[in-house]
Parts: C-alpha cells; structure tokens; sequence
C-alpha cells in the first residue's frame, strides 16, 4: 500500500478507536474506505516500473470494484453499530438522570436533610429526595387527633384520613408547590393486594420511615403511618404507628391517634 494513504488511514483508525460519536466515526470510516479504494490505483513508492510487469501483481476487474466497495463499507457500517449503541444508552440514561428533577431544579438550593422550613405559616422538615422533588413531613402534628378510618379499615385508598388531608388540610396550599406521590401500600406482612395510592397530601411509609428516621421529630403522640398490618380479613382493622419513642406498633384503624402529613414540594419553590 502507497506508505501516505497507509498512513492517514492509520490515524483515522485511531480517531475512530478514541471517539464514541457514531456519526463522527461514520464519516471516517467512509474515508478510509475512500482511501483504500483510492490504493488500488495510486502506485506505492516501491512499485516497478509499469512496462516491468511483476507476476505476483494481483489484476483487478474493473467491473467488481464498485461492488467491493459497496460491500467494504457495509462491513465497516456494522462493525460500528456496538458503537453507536453504547451512545444511545449513553444519551437514555443522561435524559433518565434529568428527569429524576423537576424542570429547573436546582438540588443546591433545596433546604438539607433534617432542616426545618416555613411554607405558609406551618413548619415542615426536609427528609430527602423523593418522586422528584422534597419530601417532607410537618414538624408537629395537627391539632386534633383523627381516626385512621372511622369505619375501621386500613386500607389508606377508602380510609377517612386520606379524605380530610387530600380534601380539607390540602387547602393550606398552593396546589402547584406539590408533586403527586404514589406511596407503596405493602402491609407490613408482605402482602400487597392494596396495591399503591396516588395523593398529594400523605402520610409516611414504615418503610420511608425506617429510612429517614434520623431526620423525623419525636412527637409527643402516637401518629399514624400509611402501613397496614396485614390484608388478611382478620386483621383488616390493624395499622402501623409509630409510638413516641420512636418504635412501631400496630393499632386499631378506628382510634384516634395524632397525624403528621407528608408530602413532596415542588422544587421550584425554593429557586
């Protein structure tokens, strides 16, 4: 091979070793394949002189090198491919990790696991990061204690509670300042046939409890949590609490124990 078209092929070889844009490479391995078509007739340096015929000098048909090419580049279009594959992944798991928050979401500015903040007049704590915004829960309870569900079921979708948080306490806010959140309403034994429940307004898991405990206020009541004990028609009436030690206890949907809403801000709120 002429040593100059041997040459510029072997940097646009290395070009394409150390780029993982597909169209990029694409191009250039288009030129290489040029390049290598364009050997065929260009002379190398050591080649005899044309009226001195060499007989191990292979002869090319004229009329198969359009189909050589055609098919060089073929090859050179899959061998690409893994490339162009790994930046499709790349650029999916990039859109991925920017939609985990919310558009202009500055995650610098939110307030820090376990601070407190004011929003309309009522004090809330900061867990973490969830559903693509704040997660947060009311620094004190509200001021009257409340059923679970006055007709003693834990199921949190028909419960009485979910009712007056996401109807009633809901009115304390600007609607737009929250995220939807759907909460996991696996019992605590496992069983999952309550399935999940869209709100805005929410109480805590035993699960999102167990993780952000260092950050929850000790209340001084009994407050309830999203948790039901189990599915099972016997101890239909059972949910999870967290008594004031900070241990969780099962007790009847039909008491009155004190309520700590739950609920993800909207992160443009605190741009």
């Amino acid at each position: 091979m002429n040593a100059s078209i041997l040459m510029a092929i072997e940097s646009l070889c290395d070009d394409i070793a150390s780029n993982v844009d597909p169209a990029d490479n694409h191009k250039r391995a288009e030129s290489v394949l040029c390049l290598a078509y364009a050997d065929i007739f260009t002379p190398d340096e050591n080649t005899p002189d044309e009226n001195t015929p060499d007989e191990n000098t292979p002869a090319y048909d004229p009329d198969c090198l359009g189909e050589m090419f055609a098919n060089a580049i073929k090859r050179f279009k899959e061998s690409l491919k893994p490339l162009a594959d790994r930046a499709a992944a790349d650029r999916a798991t990039a859109e991925t990790a920017k939609q985990t928050e919310a558009p202009g979401a500055d995650t610098a500015k939110l307030p820090k696991q376990g601070e407190h903040f004011d929003y309309n007049g009522m004090e809330f704590v900061a867990l973490g990061k969830e559903g693509g915004g704040l997660l947060a829960i009311a620094a004190k309870t509200l001021d009257k204690e409340y059923p679970f569900d006055e007709d003693d079921k834990n199921d949190w979708r028909i419960s009485t509670l979910r009712k007056l948080l996401n109807e009633e306490y809901i009115q304390k806010f600007n609607k737009d300042d929250l995220l939807p959140y759907t909460s996991d309403l696996t019992a605590d034994d496992g069983m999952k046939d309550y399935g999940t429940s869209e709100d805005y307004i929410f109480l805590l898991s035993c699960d999102l409890y167990r993780k952000y405990r260092e950050y929850i206020p000790k209340y001084k009541k009994w407050v309830w949590t999203i948790t039901p004990y189990s599915c099972l028609e016997d101890y239909a009436i059972f949910e999870r609490t967290v008594y004031t030690d900070g241990t969780l206890y099962n007790s009847g949907a039909f008491y009155a124990y004190a309520v700590a809403p739950a609920c993800i801000f909207n992160p443009s709120i605190f741009m």
